[in-house]
């Protein structure tokens, strides 16, 4: 494990978001259109009828490959879908019946892989669809892993929360939300990063 600096310092900090499962604040909740106080109502997060899909936001939504079938991100009126599992295939979309942005991201799940290469144009990505009205639906394979770092990376640059903050937010909607060490390695410096552009900018919320 000594690939990371202050690796150990990492597992506490993830051990410490495990173990807490307080409520967020208000304050928390209004930055990114987190539209619930208190505990959630059953139809909030987990879809009704689709078990695997969960509603980060109201316009991100996060969920493992068997969510992605056409029917699925008509109904919740998904205009973008994020790829970002290296093993699975691109999704045809010239079939559709309906518009679809699609990219697809080649990472591995594995705690050597570089999260920060793909990181920033995939939730500038998702930053741009909501600034223009769309859904985004972000997923690998099992939801657990790639594509939750990609939300909580999302929740940290655009909507000013921490890496604690927003991993709790997933966990509301998406329990089994978990990165690999390496990638809450790397996500502990993306919001290092922002922490010190909003400091030294008079950005942070």
């Amino acid at each position: 494990m000594e690939a990371f600096s202050g690796y150990n310092s990492i597992l506490e900090r993830k051990k410490d978001i495990d173990d807490d499962s307080a409520v967020l604040s208000h304050e928390l909740e209004m930055k990114c259109g987190l539209d619930f106080l208190g505990t959630l109502a059953p139809s909030f997060g987990k879809e009704a009828g689709m078990a695997d899909l969960a509603r980060v936001t109201d316009y991100l939504y996060v969920s493992g490959y068997n969510s992605i079938q056409a029917d699925v991100l008509k109904e919740y009126n998904i205009t973008c879908v994020i790829n970002t599992a290296e093993e699975l295939p691109s999704m045809k979309t010239d079939s559709l019946d309906f518009p679809l942005d699609y990219m697809h991201v080649y990472m591995f799940d594995d705690e050597n892989a570089d999260l920060l290469t793909y990181l920033d144009s995939c939730v500038d990505k998702i930053h741009h669809v909501q600034q223009n009205g769309g859904r985004t639906l972000v997923h690998c394979l099992g939801g657990v892993s790639r594509s939750v770092s990609v939300c909580a990376g999302y929740l940290i640059k655009y909507c000013s929360m921490s890496l604690k903050d927003s991993m709790r937010r997933i966990r509301t909607v998406r329990p089994q939300a978990n990165p690999n060490p390496g990638f809450w390695h790397q996500l502990s410096e993306y919001e290092r990063f922002f922490v010190q552009y909003n400091e030294e900018h008079g950005t942070g919320n």
